[in-house]
């Protein structure tokens, strides 16, 4: 029973970490090396009508030239809020209205651009990681709790928590590849 109990854990644990990798690897996907992708902006979160709707939810994204996307939005009265979200995303760029559309742009990349993008991205993978200690800790948590009511020995527990070491590590290592690999599209 006990021993089922902590692969029950490990099974949540790892389906909660997996989670966590496909948020990554979904916000990552924004992050541009020298071509502009849709995906840059269609997760902005934009406040409409008291709620927060992703860009792609309320507008249609297109490619206006090589350098631009337009966004255009279903209902009109968005264009402030959709520019006020694009903003402060801090992608950086040139936003400007016309014609009921939102265009954003982006000059050819700069080396600055570049290491802002970078410093960004460092910003998600870390967020990432911390999510990821944070699902362990409440996993070693669990163990511990179940270990002072006597539904595990003390082994167990820490054969629980050596297994849970193996689960981080083996995904903060896919976060730090898809980091990398993202670094390498960024800066060529």
């Amino acid at each position: 029973m006990s021993l089922a109990n902590i692969e029950n854990i490990l099974k949540s644990i790892k389906e909660a970490f997996q989670k966590t990798l496909d948020w990554f690897s979904k916000e990552i996907l924004a992050f541009r090396g020298s071509r502009l992708s849709l995906d840059l902006i269609a997760n902005i979160s934009v406040e409409y009508y008291d709620s927060k709707l992703s860009l792609k939810e309320i507008a249609s994204l297109a490619f206006s030239d090589s350098n631009s996307i337009s966004i255009e939005p279903w209902d009109k009265s968005s264009i402030k809020n959709i520019e006020k979200a694009i903003f402060n995303s801090g992608l950086g760029g040139n936003i400007k209205s016309e014609e009921g559309r939102v265009l954003f742009s982006f000059p050819p990349f700069t080396q600055e651009d570049r290491e802002k993008m970078v410093k960004l991205l460092n910003q998600k993978t870390e967020k990432a990681r911390k999510s990821l200690r944070q699902i362990r800790e409440k996993a070693w948590h669990n163990l511990q709790e179940m270990e002072r009511k006597g539904e595990i020995s003390e082994d167990e527990k820490f054969r629980g928590k050596d297994e849970l070491q193996k689960l981080i590590d083996e995904f903060q290592i896919k976060v730090d590849e898809l980091k990398e690999r993202k670094i390498k599209e960024i800066i060529s």
